[in-house]
């Protein structure tokens, strides 16, 4: 099965969208949301490119890979439509670090099979605005 080679620029990528999901949340799990809900907006944009179970796939094979760093999103199940179901054991720090992984290493594996391109243009269509994405973290950016 593939593995992921997470770049600094997946990882900043992974980041940088659950950054901008999360700031259109308030309280304590708006992080935890905010990986949930980057990933279903991902979703959309590869479903149109590989159908649900393409994009279902994909997703599973994300989140076996990142239970080698985060083993209790053995937990989390990916569901028929490709949404996440979570876990409700682990507190929403945990849940926030395991989805961002998530999101990075279905990043990853995108580049892999489509190439870095192409995963752009998949997320430019789920971010319009996001296309000044330039590798770097909102707070490096800042800085």
């Amino acid at each position: 099965m593939p593995q992921t080679t997470l770049t600094p620029k997946v990882v900043a990528l992974a980041h940088e969208l659950v950054y901008y999901e999360a700031a259109t949340l308030s309280g304590s799990e708006a992080t935890a949301f905010g990986a949930i809900y980057a990933i279903q907006k991902l979703g959309c944009a590869v479903r149109t490119w590989a159908g649900t179970a393409g994009f279902r796939s994909l997703l599973t094979r994300a989140l076996i890979l990142a239970q080698d760093k985060f083993p209790y999103l053995s937990a989390v199940r990916v569901k028929p439509d490709g949404s996440l179901k979570p876990c409700t054991s682990i507190s929403h720090r945990e849940h926030a670090d395991g989805t961002e992984l998530v999101l990075a290493q279905l990043l990853g594996l995108l580049v892999t099979f489509i190439g870095e391109s192409l995963m752009l243009s998949l997320v430019i269509t789920a971010w319009p605005d996001l296309r000044h994405f330039d590798g770097n973290s909102p707070e490096k950016r800042q800085s």
